[in-house]
């Protein structure tokens, strides 16, 4: 699970040195971040606005529903293979 989390975080959009994630720390600190990137960045914490506010942004909202729309089909095509593959097996 934070295997895809670290994969997921090098699809994202980072307008901030360093770019990236440390995607091999504690073994290297350097950063890297894929060529590609259709997240959106997700802003955490905007003072004035409170941490809820912020997190119920229209930017953020917008990047929570770009990251479902993207994602849903790759998890539901991941449930449907796994649960056809064992299908083929008995029970002993």
């Amino acid at each position: 699970m934070y295997l895809t989390h670290i994969i997921l975080d090098l699809l994202v959009n980072d307008p901030v040195p360093p770019f990236g994630v440390q995607l091999l720390w504690p073994l290297s600190s350097q950063y890297y971040i894929a060529p590609i990137t259709p997240f959106a960045r997700f802003d955490y914490f905007n003072p004035p606005l409170g941490m809820i506010w912020t997190l119920l942004s229209p930017h953020n909202l917008g990047t929570i529903l770009t990251e479902i729309l993207l994602m849903t089909p790759l998890v539901a095509l991941s449930w449907y293979m796994g649960k056809n593959s064992r299908r083929g097996f008995r029970e002993i």
